[in-house]
């Protein structure tokens, strides 16, 4: 019987949260989102300074708004393996002025074991209207 009961527990968790899933990742796309709206350019990695367990790494990101409206950019920045898995990321808001180009950038850390495996990155965004 506990099988069952367990088996029907997962079946009902699975239809609840999967439909939630499915509706928190589509709204990513919304809020004006659009391919041109805004150029990504001069995205860039450095690694300042490491301590015993961590590395600190400086990362930056050049964005164009294309438009005359001013955007919020949720900016992404991954690194990842050379197989392509995501090892750390770290992400920030960045908000544009019509036609402002801005180059942006921020500090994080990540663990040196992790960090000896760094062999890519890049920079996801999503462009959303300021009301």
């Amino acid at each position: 019987m506990r099988n069952k009961y367990q088996f029907t527990t997962y079946l009902i968790i699975s239809i609840i949260i999967l439909p939630l899933c499915l509706t928190a990742c589509s709204v990513s796309d919304t809020g004006g989102y659009d391919d041109d709206d805004v150029t990504v350019s001069g995205i860039d990695l450095q690694w300042l300074a490491r301590s015993e367990s961590t590395a600190e790494y400086s990362w930056k990101v050049t964005l164009e708004n294309n438009t005359d409206d001013e955007k919020k950019v949720y900016a992404k920045f991954n690194l990842y393996d050379e197989e392509g898995f995501v090892l750390d990321w770290t992400y920030d808001y960045i908000y544009l002025d019509p036609d402002e180009n801005k180059t942006y950038s921020d500090t994080a850390t990540i663990d040196n074991d992790l960090a000896d495996k760094v062999t890519d990155y890049d920079c996801e965004i999503t462009v959303y209207d300021v009301d």
